[in-house]
């Protein structure tokens, strides 16, 4: 068959916001009311630590060196230098590596703030992108997006069971949690060289109702989806749902897409944008991913974004 409708819909979702953080630092983050992400992907970094004796601090200026594991045993590293505001800066009473060098401790009064090497690295403009296996997908929103992947994340045994696997078997890096706010938007495709079932006024009414009923549809039909084509796509380890199947009219998560017909959706995230480049067994390293699924089989429908 080819098109049903002559105006045929899709939906694009991007990754709006990311932060890459480890598990120890969501207690902050929860406490600095973090509340806007909602889908989650548990993963595997190199080991990144700040290099002994390497802080200087001065009235101008903080230097320090970083250091980040590799594959085979031996370490890269990288040296920052960062201005600093003196007027604003100057009543910060003290700053320190801690004993672990994974964090700089700064005292202020009687607060105090901590700082891993993340922080600095990896960020957009790295020349050497972090090597991040994607281990788990996941999300939480809750009725009314009341529950964030913060606080999921807080008690989770999933990300529990990774970190203490991670380390009885003594793996390779860190285990860590990327934390994504999705952005959605609807995609309308006309083609009227190729044959459509509905046409005319029948096919208006269509586009109404998708209008009408997007606009008031929960953002949770959004994430549902989002995290069900990410996981399709990684088919991360530790998931078990919507690994080998996706998208499906049974699932119910995300029925009304199939309820309004959407030809298609599509998951676009940039890892980039962190200094990231996402991997795991079934995917080849990769700072970009795009993922289409249609929902109709090329049997039953030909797929909106075949344009001819």
């Amino acid at each position: 068959m080819d098109r049903k409708y002559l105006t045929e819909f899709g939906l694009l979702v991007k990754g709006h916001q990311l932060q890459l953080c480890y598990p120890q630092d969501l207690s902050y983050l929860k406490r600095e009311g973090k509340n806007r992400y909602h889908l989650y992907m548990i993963c595997r970094i190199p080991y990144i630590s700040f290099v002994k004796d390497s802080l200087e601090v001065t009235t101008g200026y903080m230097k320090f060196s970083i250091k980040v594991e590799k594959e085979e045993g031996d370490f890269s590293y990288i040296d920052y230098k960062i201005k600093r505001d003196n007027e604003a800066e100057s009543n910060y009473d003290s700053f320190e590596l801690d004993e672990s060098l994974r964090t700089i401790v700064i005292k202020k009064g009687e607060t105090t703030l901590h700082i891993r090497p993340t922080y600095f690295y990896p960020k957009e403009d790295s020349n050497i992108l972090l090597p991040t296996e994607i281990l788990y997908v996941g999300q939480s929103y809750g009725n009314e997006g009341e529950r964030s992947a913060v606080s999921r994340l807080s008690g989770h045994e999933t990300l529990q069971k990774i970190v203490q696997e991670h380390s009885f078997n003594r793996n390779f890096g860190d285990i860590a949690v990327i934390l994504i706010e999705p952005e959605a938007k609807i995609v309308s495709m006309t083609n009227p060289w190729i044959p459509s079932q509905v046409t005319g006024k029948n096919n208006e009414l269509h586009e109404k109702e998708v209008y009408e009923t997007m606009s008031e549809e929960s953002y949770k039909s959004v994430v549902n989806i989002t995290e069900a084509a990410w996981i399709r796509y990684f088919r991360p380890y530790y998931n078990e749902k919507f690994k080998q199947i996706f998208p499906n009219i049974k699932h119910t998560s995300y029925k009304t897409y199939y309820d309004l017909d959407f030809g298609s959706v599509m998951v676009d995230l940039d890892f980039g944008c962190i200094g990231l480049e996402a991997y795991n067994e079934h995917i080849a390293p990769i700072n970009h991913p795009i993922a289409e699924f249609p929902f109709h089989s090329s049997e039953d429908r030909k797929n909106m974004f075949d344009l001819f």
